[in-house]
């Protein structure tokens, strides 16, 4: 039996927002990240896994890029403090699984980017 889903319309994208997509391969992936994440203003870096958003930190804070890592192989205690520090304007990268961000919350991003699309 089919099913029908749909979405009313007043409950639609918010108009406040751009969506771009980049696609981008190989060796020029950390390349085209790096640079975006070097941008002014607070950036939110989606990764699929820890080892990922790890490599990827390493990568950022190598080129001088203040980043931290959020994902469940951090201590709640770590979460806890890499996220007051992004809040607080201390880190202006954060990057984080898919999974580590549910329920995350903050204000005035400047860029979300879903390094690995869901």
């Amino acid at each position: 039996d089919p099913v029908v889903h749909s979405v009313d319309p007043s409950a639609g994208a918010v108009t406040t927002m751009d969506h771009h997509v980049l696609v981008v391969h190989g060796p020029d992936r950390y390349a085209v990240v790096t640079e975006i994440a070097a941008r002014d203003g607070r950036v939110l870096l989606f990764l699929d896994t820890k080892h990922a958003v790890d490599r990827l930190t390493k990568h950022l804070r190598d080129s001088g890029v203040h980043a931290e890592a959020l994902h469940s192989g951090k201590s709640q205690p770590q979460r806890s403090r890499t996220l007051a520090r992004f809040k607080d304007g201390q880190v202006t990268v954060l990057v984080a699984t898919n999974v580590a961000a549910r329920g995350l919350h903050v204000d005035d991003l400047d860029l979300v980017v879903n390094v690995d699309p869901p």
